[in-house]
């Protein structure tokens, strides 16, 4: 007899693994089309006055750390320790809404020409890779949502899985736009 995780079987489960990791994959065009046009617009100028630590490294480290967490999640799910597994999201949600703040602050507080070559594509990553980031975040509030409501903590287990792949995913892709704006 075939092993039921939630309510897929292991061939579903690989199915919608997939999916996602296609969906996600597809999504991080933008963020490389972001770094290119870095490239071919602003050269190798990054402004004096950009902040790395706060619009950069700081956000970075946030959303991974809320990675890793959303992460020790999936586990609980199998052992089904309900409140093991909304603490870990409910830590993730936490840790990335303050990675989220940190990581849109240039959009309102830049000291530089936002009308340069560098402040356009600067200004405009940051914005994509927040909306990102926004995304991750209602994905995790509709897993958390549904796990608020009483059934079974096994029928979520993609659910949080996919959370956590959401959150790691945005997490590459801002550490990918963070060394393109900051450091290349």
């Amino acid at each position: 007899m075939v092993e039921m995780i939630g309510n897929l079987t292991p061939r579903e489960l690989r199915q919608n693994r997939f999916a996602l990791l296609l969906f996600v994959t597809s999504q991080l065009v933008p963020i490389f089309v972001m770094i290119n046009i870095r490239f071919m617009l602003a050269d190798t100028y990054v402004s004096a006055r950009v902040d790395p630590l706060v619009g950069g490294l700081l956000p970075t480290l946030l959303l991974l750390i809320a990675g890793v967490v959303a992460w020790g999640a999936v586990p609980a799910v199998k052992t089904g320790t309900a409140a093991r597994v909304k603490s870990r999201l409910l830590l993730a949600g936490v840790i990335g809404v303050i990675g989220f703040i940190t990581q849109i602050w240039p959009l309102f507080s830049h000291a530089y020409d936002a009308l340069s070559p560098f402040g356009e594509v600067h200004l405009v990553s940051v914005g994509v890779g927040g909306f990102y980031t926004l995304l991750a975040l209602i994905v995790l509030w509709s897993v958390g949502v549904r796990l608020g409501k009483g059934s079974p903590l096994r029928a979520h287990y993609w659910g949080v899985e996919a959370t956590a792949w959401m959150f790691s995913l945005n997490a590459v892709g801002w550490l990918a736009l963070y060394i393109a704006l900051f450091w290349l």
